[in-house]
């Protein structure tokens, strides 16, 4: 299925004949409807490509309510943000993968990225002691535009 298809009446059914077939945009797939969702889907997938090309380890890191239980060390609660990769062989930096919108002001491209997001960045960064980058993509529609490379990084021999 392509994804850049799905709208918020596509059904997807999948399954026995006895399921019940839902809509997306009345579903836990909902995010699939929208294309700023797919279009950081679609950055992450390119980001693995270029890691590979570039003979970057990867370790995609989860991102569901479990995998973030070991880092509740202290009883006291600070927001923290997790990457999307680790990179292995290059000083074990975490990677979080963003594509854009980005916007001409003043003469400037700039995007939007929440203050709160750096902060819970900076927190995970202090709680692990590994450095986080973010790797951000330039989103057109629900694609991003692969051509015009915003950020990269090179392994030093």
């Amino acid at each position: 299925m392509n994804i850049s298809t799905i709208t918020e009446d596509t059904i997807i059914y999948q399954g026995e004949q006895h399921w019940t077939p839902v809509q997306v945009g009345k579903s836990e797939f909902k995010n699939y409807c929208k294309d700023y969702f797919r279009a950081g889907l679609k950055a992450q997938e390119y980001f693995k490509i270029q890691a590979k090309e570039n003979g970057f380890i990867l370790e995609e890191l989860y991102q569901d309510k479990s995998s973030f239980q070991q880092y509740l060390l202290t009883n006291k609660y600070f927001a923290i943000k997790q990457g999307d990769f680790l990179v292995r062989n290059f000083g074990n930096i975490e990677i979080d993968v963003k594509c854009r919108s980005f916007h001409n002001i003043n003469e400037q491209l700039i995007f939007r990225f929440r203050c709160k997001d750096v902060d819970k960045h900076l927190n995970m960064q202090k709680l692990t002691n590994s450095p986080i980058i973010i790797a951000v993509y330039q989103r057109d529609g629900d694609n991003l535009k692969k051509d015009i490379p915003l950020f990269h990084f090179n392994r030093r021999n």
